[in-house]
């Protein structure tokens, strides 16, 4: 019997950052540890974005018509699919119905609700987001699966040992900083200018990719700073998370792994799909609002800053609320939804 194959249409690039990309790696090493083959079509940019993908044989997507795309995808194929797992936000129902001649199952994954589907399965793990916002958007057989409890989350956001509170305060807070994977409009270091001003004597650990177009930058500040740790495309940053009294990050798919974490957040919408997740945290009690757009007020900021190192009941009372709303089981509960809709 032949190994079910999963093909994801996604990318990654500087301008859209690594989130499609992350996501959906997360989703294709549960399927792989269960023996499923994963194969992922993308434009020639993700893989210098994000390298992660290349633990996955990949079919490197030319521009064409979507009708030739999805031609190209299935002649590239050696059999039929068990699903076509679509995140890829210049992707929409004409597409899906094109790839309906050689796919029987359609999942897509979603965070604007903003065009039409012809999904099976549709999943967008966005705090706050509610039926009615797919209503004329997706075929009324189309099962949803909403919310962050559906975040594609990697295994190590769900191991109980992530959660210390306790161990997290010291003389000088420990700040984990997180502004997107490859941070366009170089964000980070408008933080981190901010931390060295308000907190010179705090450890930071900044997490980047390697596609991150301000990465030299970046790397030439944490030189200069014995303070600041930059790690370059790690396999497992939940090590690196876990220790954080707090962080600043933008709202994108790392809110949901500091979530799962318990990590409380200073949060920035770095794009107008963030919006409804940094909303629904803050209603929450899992962070506070930091900012929109690519430019960040550093004497708010610093304020900011301050309030988190100066109050450890309130980091508490976040960290706990900020568990509650993401535990880290996204994966497993799409799996399965996956698995019951093909057998």
């Amino acid at each position: 019997m032949s190994k079910l194959l999963a093909v994801f249409r996604t990318g990654a690039s500087k301008e859209i950052g690594g989130g499609h990309v992350s996501r959906c790696t997360s989703l294709a090493q549960h399927f792989s540890e269960l023996g499923w083959d994963c194969v992922f079509a993308c434009e020639p940019q993700t893989e210098a974005t994000m390298p992660i993908i290349n633990q996955f044989e990949t079919l490197k997507i030319e521009k064409s018509s979507l009708e030739e795309e999805a031609k190209f995808i299935r002649k590239r194929l050696n059999r039929d699919p068990s699903i076509l797992i679509l995140d890829h936000y210049n992707r929409d129902k004409t597409f899906e119905q094109y790839c309906r001649s050689w796919v029987d199952k359609i999942l897509v994954i979603d965070d604007l609700a903003n065009r039409p589907h012809d999904a099976d399965l549709l999943l967008d793990q966005s705090g706050g987001r509610l039926p009615e916002h797919y209503l004329n958007l997706a075929p009324h057989s189309c099962q949803l699966m909403l919310g962050p409890k559906y975040s594609l989350l990697r295994s190590f956001f769900s191991s109980p040992q992530n959660i210390d509170i306790s161990k997290r305060f010291s003389a000088s807070p420990r700040i984990f900083v997180s502004m997107g994977a490859t941070d366009f409009f170089n964000q980070t270091e408008q933080v981190l200018n901010a931390i060295s001003s308000t907190l010179p004597a705090a450890k930071t650990d900044i997490l980047l990719s390697e596609g991150a177009p301000h990465l030299l930058n970046i790397q030439d500040l944490c030189s200069q700073n014995r303070h600041f740790s930059l790690h370059i495309g790690v396999t497992n940053p939940a090590k690196i998370m876990r220790n954080a009294t707090f962080s600043i990050g933008t709202a994108g798919i790392n809110l949901w792994e500091r979530c799962a974490l318990g990590i409380p957040s200073i949060i920035f919408i770095a794009a107008e799909n963030q919006r409804l997740n940094a909303e629904h945290v803050i209603k929450l009690g899992g962070g506070i609002y930091g900012g929109f757009g690519s430019s960040i007020d550093q004497e708010n900021l610093a304020s900011a800053i301050l309030k988190f190192a100066n109050d450890q009941r309130m980091i508490t009372s976040m960290s706990m609320s900020a568990k509650k709303i993401c535990d880290g089981l996204g994966v497993e509960r799409v799996a399965k939804k996956i698995i019951s809709i093909i057998y």
